[in-house]
Formats: C-alpha cells, sequence, structure tokens
C-alpha cells in the first residue's frame, strides 16, 4: 500500500491509426519505462492494417498493456475512450508514431505532489525529424509555488506547448469537469482541450527533463490521427471562435496583464486559425463559388479586427490579411485568380519534376 502512494498508478493513452510502422517503436519505449506502476491503454481507432494485431501481441507479452479496438471515429474519440476507462491517479497521452526515453515517466511522477490535486506537470519536448533532432521545448525545474502563475507562464510562453503530449494531468480533474476532447474538430482540438484543463487547476509545474520524442515521418505523419485535419474548413472556424472565447478567460485567470503576450497568444490560437480557414476556403475546399463568396462577406467585421490586433505580423500574412480587407467583390476575384495561377503552377512544376 504504501508504495502505491509512492508510486501512483499512471496511465498511459495511445490512440492508434494504420502506424504499422512505428507504432512497435512507440510501445518498446513505454515497456522499457525505469517507472513500473503504469497502465497503456491502446485505442486501435479502426485500423486497417496490422497496427491492431502488433497491440494485441504487446498486450499478450505484458498485461499492463491494454486495447481496445473500436470502429474510425477520430483522434478525439480515442483519447476520450482512453480516458473513459483509465484506472489511475493521473493520465498521459502518447502518439503512436511518437516516443519515450526510459526515464520519461519516473521523472514526470517525481514531480507529482500529493497534495497538488489540481495541477499539470509540463516536461520538455523533442522533435525528430528523417534528417535531423531538435529540442522544441525545454523548461527549468519551476512552478507557480515559487513564482506568480503569470510570471511563469509568460517567461516560458507555455501557452505556445498546448498539445496534450509531454504533460502529465490528474485524471479527476478531467473526469469532475467533463473535460473531453472535442469530436466537432479535426485540427486545434488537442490545444483547446489543454487549455480548458488550465482553467481547472491551481499549479504548474515545470520539468527540465527531455523525455519525449515528436516524430515526424514526412509524408507517413500527415496521417497520423492528431495531424489530419488541417486543411477542414469548418473545422477551423469552430477551432478559432473556441479559442477566442477560452483564451481570454485564461488571461483573467492567471492575471495576465502583459498587452503583448495577450496579442501574441491570442494571433497565435484565435486570429491565425481563423486567417488559415479563410485561405483554405479558396484554396483547397470544394465550396461553391456563391458559398465562398458569402462566407467571405461574412467574415469582414472579423477581418478587421484581425488587421488591427495581428502580432506579429509576418509580410505574407500583412498582405493576405490586406486583400482580406478590400471590398468583398475585389477580394473575392482575386483569391479566385491566385488559386488558378497556383494550381498552373503545381501543373508545371510536376511537369518539371
Amino acid at each position: 500500500m504504501e508504495e502505491i502512494n509512492i508510486c501512483p498508478l499512471i496511465s498511459i493513452v495511445v490512440p492508434a491509426y494504420n502506424c504499422e510502422k512505428y507504432i512497435t517503436k512507440c510501445l518498446d519505449s513505454i515497456l522499457e519505462q525505469t517507472y513500473k506502476n503504469w497502465e497503456c491503454i491502446i485505442i486501435d481507432d479502426g485500423s486497417t492494417d496490422t497496427s491492431g494485431k502488433i497491440c494485441d501481441n504487446f498486450s499478450e507479452q505484458d498485461k499492463r498493456f491494454r486495447v481496445i479496438h473500436k470502429s474510425n471515429g477520430g483522434v478525439s474519440s480515442a483519447r476520450n475512450k482512453g480516458i473513459d476507462v483509465a484506472l489511475g491517479k493521473y493520465i498521459t497521452f502518447i502518439d503512436s508514431d511518437d516516443f519515450i526515453a526510459p526515464d520519461y515517466i519516473t521523472d514526470l511522477a517525481k514531480h507529482c505532489h500529493s497534495n497538488e490535486y489540481k495541477s499539470i506537470v509540463v516536461s520538455g519536448l523533442i522533435t525528430k525529424t528523417p534528417t535531423r533532432q531538435y529540442v522544441s521545448f525545454q523548461y527549468s525545474d519551476d512552478s507557480t509555488c515559487n513564482m506568480p502563475p503569470s510570471e511563469l507562464i509568460i517567461n516560458y510562453d507555455l501557452f505556445r506547448d498546448g498539445g496534450p503530449t509531454n504533460k502529465l494531468f490528474n485524471l479527476k480533474v478531467i473526469k469532475d469537469n467533463g473535460l473531453r476532447f472535442s469530436n466537432k474538430l479535426s485540427y486545434h482540438e488537442d490545444h483547446i482541450f489543454v487549455y480548458s484543463y488550465y482553467l481547472h487547476i491551481e499549479h504548474i509545474i515545470l520539468s527540465n527533463y527531455c523525455g519525449y520524442y515528436y516524430a515526424y515521418h514526412g509524408e507517413d505523419s500527415k496521417n497520423s490521427l492528431s495531424r489530419i485535419g488541417k486543411r477542414n474548413v469548418k473545422s477551423l472556424f469552430t477551432a478559432s471562435d473556441i479559442f477566442l472565447s477560452i483564451v481570454p478567460k485564461l488571461f483573467s485567470k492567471y492575471n495576465i496583464i502583459d498587452e503583448k503576450y495577450k496579442r501574441t497568444v491570442i494571433t497565435r490560437t484565435g486570429y491565425s486559425q481563423r486567417i488559415l480557414a479563410l485561405f483554405n476556403l479558396y484554396m483547397y475546399s470544394n465550396y461553391s463559388l456563391h458559398d465562398k463568396k458569402r462566407i467571405l462577406h461574412a467574415e469582414r467585421d472579423n477581418v478587421k479586427l484581425i488587421k488591427d490586433c495581428y502580432y506579429p505580423l509576418s509580410f505574407k500574412r500583412r498582405l493576405f490579411i490586406h486583400l482580406l480587407s478590400l471590398p468583398t467583390c475585389i477580394s473575392h476575384n482575386t483569391l479566385l485568380l491566385i488559386k488558378v495561377l497556383l494550381l498552373f503552377y503545381q501543373s508545371i512544376h510536376k511537369i518539371i519534376k
């Protein structure tokens, strides 16, 4: 009983979809953890390759692995299923094409304190591509016990690190507040979940350790459950709306008054998703010309607000936002022309290639 209190059960949720090339490395890295009191819940989200069988083999090898096979519903439904069946005091999420260092769970666990029920532990993250490896996020060992939350968040630009990986959540906080990954979104559902969790906690704990490896495998990674949906126009508009609602609440909760930082976070979340939605509306969507023009016109007030507040503003974004700010007929026809030119360039590029 004493060992259980010192080393609480940690649930690891791994959504899996057609990841037969990489899932073994991911699960091997979990099996090799120096921390032993864990359960790994693998959600096979309707894979059509051998991913499900590979996961079953791990569960036969070690009963700490549990596999749930379900019809395809997307990464949100897979993670939510993991939350529903998790038994641990704490929960963390790992993507099926990523992997972790042997001491990763040990480090997360050592930063937990029994009296800090409403808390989150955030550690570093290393990005690994086919050609290079680099640190994307790294923090000092620090917490809101040592400095005001606003100072901690701004000093480390913590809201930039919005994914559910490289973090340890208290499962009771998630369940008590009904927190879920949104099934309505195909992009940024993870950031919105994390931001929502921040609204319900009192302590933020940072770890200096970098033990989560975010793996990018080129074209294969575009099919990862957590990386599908970046061009979904409706989902991007919805994500923008949610960000523009939730981010000001975070500023209020953590007493963030630095206007430059607030503009940066709002731009990175709500504004950038709206601009991307409008870009994708014309460049990649199958909306009718009438609907494209109607949506563009309906967004005029939002575009004006974004034009005044977007920060920092690159030259390309400045140019695109200026184009969106023109009278609707001019913006509409210009964007259609750009789409034609883009298609022409792509066809020439294929011929040359």
